[in-house]
Formats: structure tokens, C-alpha cells, sequence
């Protein structure tokens, strides 16, 4: 029968009991006691210390004489509970583990290959089936048919040109006469006469009138078409404009010719008289401008109706062209003039209201007099 292990502390009391009676110095006993110790704390975890009550130990006396036991096998003592000393746990006993089972149904081996390998196909794989282009043609075409569509109704509705064209083309001429019906007779109705309206118009006489030398004194019946009156009064006032153009060329300049005794306005004077007019062209207009050519062009004139006294107003455009002394160059002007006369066919305002062109170009430098023959230039 086998003799039970000692626990570590019946093997540490042990160890106390041979420290006591000098079996053991003090060194082997604190080594012992350390590898009884860690020994058993690496093997099993500390448990709770278990408080054991420490019996009275009975040491035999020693004696000298006393013979020597024979050592046995070397014996670890148990340990033993010291209150200076961490408390020693029981040994630790791991519960087995139980073996597990697994389920049959749940894991199946890898099988292999039931039957004999199947054999190689060498068949030729025929080719997926092409798509027919018959419908990528009937979408294309559909698109363009669409568009031609919208260009005819687009671009292809206009009038015929043989309708609203005003030549006569070869298949006008070649066109079938449309054939008449019979006709209706025409009854012939007797001309309704228009009611006749007179227009009231002043009479100018033409003796009063001093435009034109050469028909001063003669009278002439009064005007009473309209036409003829505004004919006689468009020739009145060329005369008059042609007159004073033709005076304006060159000085002196007879002002009471052409203006009434009272101006309302000439160029920038204003309530003047011919007298003002005269010293105004003699004194800027004469020593600055040479070598005038001022004229109007009859086909811009345009006459308005009589006023109740009279008077008319004509507005054309003047062209003139002048060598201007203080920059020897030449200035080509085109103005729309207003002028008014009088019922005596005299002005009473001139003005320029618009410039139309006012260009300028060098005039050709004056050339050097040469001395006599014959004769030497003085030096100084």
C-alpha cells in the first residue's frame, strides 16, 4: 500500500521542527523553505489562505550519543502556516476537460469524384449569331426621312414666285386664256359732275415784287390755282436766293437789295438791319473769305404754305466753298439754311441751322517773286 504525499505544510513543519533541534542551519532552512514555497506557488495558483490550528509539536531531547537514522529518500516537508509568513494556498486541481463530440451530420469528408472523369469535348462552338444591320438601316433612314420632313415645311413653304412676281416668264406666255362667259350688258350712266371748291389764297401781285429786273413793270392777273401759285412762288424765291448769292461772292455788298428794313436774324446777328448787316460782312466776312463759290441746290428747297401776311419759309442746303486767308487753306462746307421773306419777296431771317460737312485742304503755297533782270537784290 502506498504511503500518502505529504502536504507542503506538514513538509514546512517539518523543516521547523529540524530547524529547532539543529538538524538544519538557518540558511538551508530559508532555502529550503523558498523552494518549497515558489516551487508550489508556479505549479498552482494561490487560494485563500486556510487558517489551521498549530498543534504542540513534541521534540525528543537530543542526545550525542544517540546513533544516526539512516536518510531515506529526500522528503520536501509540508509547509507550515506562520503568521510572518503569505499565507499558503491548497493546490490547485484542474477539472478535466470533457471530450467533444461532434456531430455526424454536420461534417462530411471531402469526396471525391463519383464516376469516371468525364472525356475531353473537341465539338466546334459555333459562333453567336451576327446582328442583322436591317434595323441600325431603318433607324438611319427613319432620322433622315424626319429631317427632310421638317426642311420641307421649313424652307419649302414660300409663295409661288409665277403669283407675286411682276415679270413675265415663257410659261405665262404659253398659259391657256381663261375663257369668258357671257356677259352682262354695261349700262352707260351719266357722268356726275364733282362740286366744285375754291380755295382762297392771297394774292401777291407780281408788279410789287422787285426780284427780277427784267419783269419789273409788269402786271400779270391775280393767281388763283393752286398750282400755278405755288409755281410762281417756288421761281420768286430762287430769284431772290440766286440774287443774293451771287452779290455774296464778292464786295461790295448791297444789303437793302436784299433784306427788309428790320432783320429778325442773319448768321449770329440778331434784330439788325441792312446797315449792320453791310458793316458785319465788310468788317469778317469779305477780309477772311476769298475766293467764294456760294451757291444752293434747288432741288433740296422746300416752301412752306403762305402765312396769313404773306410771308413764306424756305429751307435748303448751301454748299459753299472759300479760301480762308488766316490758315491758306481751303474750306468746303455743306449747311441746311432757313430763310424767310416777306410778303415783298425781302428776307427777314437767314440762318444756318445744321452743318452738314466741314472739310479743309492746303491751298497751294504762293510762289516767290523773282527781281527784274538786270537788277541785284539789296543786302542788309
Amino acid at each position: 500500500m502506498d504511503k500518502p504525499t505529504p502536504s507542503p505544510l506538514d513538509t514546512l513543519r517539518q523543516l521547523k521542527e529540524m530547524l529547532d533541534a539543529g538538524a538544519i542551519t538557518q540558511d538551508e532552512f530559508n532555502k529550503l523553505k523558498q523552494q518549497l514555497l515558489f516551487g508550489e506557488t508556479n505549479a498552482a495558483p494561490v487560494a485563500a489562505p486556510v487558517d489551521v490550528p498549530a498543534e504542540p509539536v513534541a521534540v525528543p531531547p537530543f542526545s550525542l550519543d544517540a546513533p544516526a537514522s539512516v536518510a531515506g529518500p529526500h522528503v520536501i516537508p509540508p509547509p507550515i502556516d506562520d503568521p510572518l509568513l503569505p499565507p499558503v494556498a491548497a493546490p490547485y486541481n484542474t477539472p478535466p476537460l470533457e471530450p467533444v463530440v461532434l456531430d455526424p451530420g454536420t461534417h462530411r469528408p471531402t469526396e471525391g469524384p463519383v464516376g469516371p472523369p468525364s472525356a475531353a469535348y473537341d465539338a466546334p462552338v459555333e459562333d453567336a449569331p451576327r446582328q442583322s444591320p436591317l434595323g441600325m438601316v431603318l433607324i438611319i433612314g427613319g432620322v433622315l426621312a424626319l429631317l427632310a420632313l421638317i426642311g420641307y415645311l421649313v424652307l419649302g413653304n414660300r409663295s409661288s414666285e409665277r403669283l407675286t412676281s411682276n415679270s413675265i416668264t415663257a410659261a405665262d406666255t404659253t398659259a391657256v386664256a381663261v375663257e369668258e362667259g357671257p356677259q352682262a350688258a354695261q349700262l352707260d350712266l351719266p357722268p356726275v359732275q364733282a362740286p366744285e371748291t375754291v380755295r382762297v389764297q392771297p394774292t401777291i401781285p407780281l408788279t410789287s415784287s422787285p426780284l427780277d429786273s427784267a419783269v419789273t413793270g409788269s402786271t400779270t392777273d391775280p393767281v388763283t390755282d393752286a398750282a400755278a401759285l405755288e409755281a410762281a412762288t417756288r421761281a420768286r424765291v430762287q430769284r431772290a436766293l440766286t440774287a443774293f448769292y451771287n452779290d455774296l461772292l464778292t464786295a461790295p455788298f448791297n444789303a437793302s437789295q436784299h433784306f427788309a428794313p428790320q432783320v429778325e436774324r442773319f448768321f449770329s446777328l440778331q434784330n439788325t438791319t441792312p446797315a449792320g448787316i453791310e458793316d458785319e460782312l465788310n468788317r469778317t466776312h469779305f477780309p477772311e473769305f476769298t475766293e467764294s463759290r456760294i451757291s444752293f441746290d434747288p432741288s433740296t428747297l422746300q416752301i412752306s404754305a403762305p402765312d396769313a401776311d404773306g410771308a413764306v419759309t424756305a429751307t435748303f442746303q448751301e454748299r459753299g466753298r472759300s479760301l480762308r486767308k488766316s490758315l491758306n487753306q481751303y474750306q468746303q462746307t455743306l449747311a441746311q439754311v432757313r430763310a424767310r421773306f416777306d410778303r415783298s419777296g425781302k428776307l427777314t431771317y437767314f440762318r444756318q441751322e445744321r452743318l452738314l460737312e466741314n472739310t479743309f485742304t492746303d491751298a497751294k503755297p504762293a510762289a516767290p517773286t523773282t527781281p527784274d533782270a538786270g537788277t541785284t537784290p539789296q543786302s542788309n
